[in-house]
């Protein structure tokens, strides 16, 4: 009986020894929004926006990264993720393209301290962020401009955003690089909106 025992403790301390339980290696590449608006012009106003927590659809909601297949298909990546919640990009990214574009340092994100009591807030609320196979970025926002009062609404819009395809084989870098060009599109049209308004 003693026999047996040991035989079989030394079987197991051997198996155990050829088991590898070294943690698998993370092949997964993080990316970010980037920020791809150009100065603008000096002599504007200086104008006071924060950009308010974003609003993502829940299918969205995940570190992976997503290309629509078609209109009731996703692929989900697994080795392609962002390295950020994607609703914290799209407002940093939002407010740096705004900072650019109207020369402003009063331009801020939620959890940063507010600095002026005339400031907007812009509300944005994300219908579709995504890319194609083909590497066409498509994105949907709805968004509204709210007062410094808090209430009343300056302007409010649903704005359709694209890239064209890729020319050569899309990849996620290309991807995510034509997902922040639609967002210097959206800060480039709101830029406008607020110039008009002040």
């Amino acid at each position: 009986m003693m026999k047996a025992l040991l035989a079989a403790t030394l079987a197991l301390l051997t198996l155990t020894g050829c088991v590898n339980l070294d943690p698998a290696p993370d092949n997964a590449r993080h990316f970010t929004l980037a920020a791809t608006a150009v100065s603008g012009n000096a002599n504007r106003p200086a104008l006071a926006v924060a950009v308010m927590p974003v609003v993502i659809p829940d299918f969205l909601k995940r570190s992976n990264i997503i290309m629509r297949k078609s209109a009731d298909e996703l692929d989900i990546s697994p080795f392609s993720r962002w390295a950020e919640p994607l609703e914290n990009g799209i407002a940093r990214v939002v407010a740096q393209n705004l900072t650019t574009l109207l020369n402003s340092r009063f331009i801020r994100t939620s959890d940063q301290r507010a600095t002026r009591k005339d400031e907007l807030q812009l509300n944005i609320n994300v219908i579709e962020f995504t890319t194609s196979p083909t590497g066409e970025a498509r994105v949907v926002i709805e968004s509204k401009l709210i007062g410094p009062d808090g209430q009343s609404v300056v302007t409010a819009s649903r704005t359709r955003l694209t890239t064209p395809p890729a020319a050569e084989p899309a990849d996620t870098a290309k991807a995510v690089a034509a997902l922040s060009d639609t967002l210097r599109q959206y800060a480039e049209q709101l830029a406008a909106v607020l110039l008009q308004s002040s």
